[in-house]
């Protein structure tokens, strides 16, 4: 690769890891949940622009409220509705919805003092106060976005996929898990041929094995990997509630990421269409062609350090 090319790729990566961490979002419904929310998330978040457009505020309230009972993106509804009950000059309602909205966590400061929707509260002492709340919290923050935990693998070498490291992308229509894989193999992980002279060289650090590497099966151990042969390869293990919902079979929906890390976890793994559908569907590329969804979503995986067999 030219080192042009290789630059152009190193920032096209970076800006998807930014994409996917601008579009986490925080909600009252479960994380696992918001798949079957997305498709009802984005029409209102469309409907709400369309109507903020049009000047018809009382629509885009309704809108913001519908998106509240959906529970997908609490503090992003809460501050909506507040822009648009200022519109309409309810000037308490809106500054109770902007209270809301920084409880839960929205804090650009800089944005709302200058967002012209609150133009009616700008110059107030209340308004004002709201700005100095958002600031003194906002100072105690790096100013990384609000990120879940990442949890690193077990003493099998599985590393979990749960609600407690894992956030929902609106803009990637992804999962985004966070991990924590440890750079080095074991000494003596691999098991394969000529075992006893690649340990050694595991052993001297002449070998790099494949630590740093997550293996993810989404077809029910049907063509599970011999971790003994890849040492330092972590495998993704699914909470009860991803295997519920049947999140943890079909094609691949998760990016992951590492604390510290610019680039994305490179990934390997399996994943199977059969188990979801019938077995015509069982061609990954057949289904990614009759999905415009997926049609988006996999070239972002792809570009994502993920290669599926």
């Amino acid at each position: 690769m030219t080192p042009d090319r290789t630059r152009l790729l190193c920032r096209v990566l970076s800006a998807l890891l930014g994409m996917l961490l601008a579009g986490n979002v925080l909600g009252a419904a479960p994380v696992f949940e918001m798949p079957a929310l997305h498709a009802r998330h984005m029409r209102l978040l469309a409907l709400m622009d369309t109507s903020h457009q049009a000047g018809d505020y009382i629509t885009m309230e309704v809108a913001c409220r519908e998106g509240l009972k959906a529970g997908t993106a609490d503090e992003l509804w809460h501050y909506n509705l507040a822009c648009a009950l200022a519109l309409q000059g309810k000037r308490e309602e809106a500054l109770d919805a902007l209270d809301q909205a920084i409880t839960l966590g929205f804090l650009d400061f800089e944005h709302v003092a200058q967002d012209p929707d609150f133009a009616a509260l700008h110059g107030t002492e209340a308004f004002d106060a709201r700005i100095t709340r958002m600031r003194e919290r906002s100072d105690g923050i790096d100013g990384e976005p609000r990120l879940p935990a990442a949890l690193a693998p077990n003493a099998e070498g599985t590393v979990m996929q749960s609600a407690s490291n894992t956030l929902w992308s609106f803009d990637a229509a992804l999962f985004h898990t966070r991990v924590l894989l440890p750079s080095n193999p074991p000494p003596a992980a691999y098991q394969g041929p000529e075992a006893a002279q690649i340990n050694a060289w595991l052993r001297e650090g002449t070998a790099a094995g494949t630590a740093g590497l997550l293996y993810v099966n989404r077809d029910n151990d049907t063509q599970a990997f011999d971790l003994a042969r890849f040492p330092g390869m972590a495998r993704l293990g699914y909470a009860p509630d991803v295997i519920d919902r049947k999140l943890s079979i079909g094609l691949p929906n998760t990016l992951f990421s590492q604390p510290g890390h610019d680039a994305l976890v490179p990934v390997i793994g399996h994943s199977a269409m059969g188990y979801l559908n019938s077995a015509y569907w069982r061609s990954q590329p057949r289904a990614v062609c009759c999905d415009r969804e997926q049609a988006v979503r996999q070239p972002i995986l792809l570009l994502g350090n993920q290669l599926f067999f």
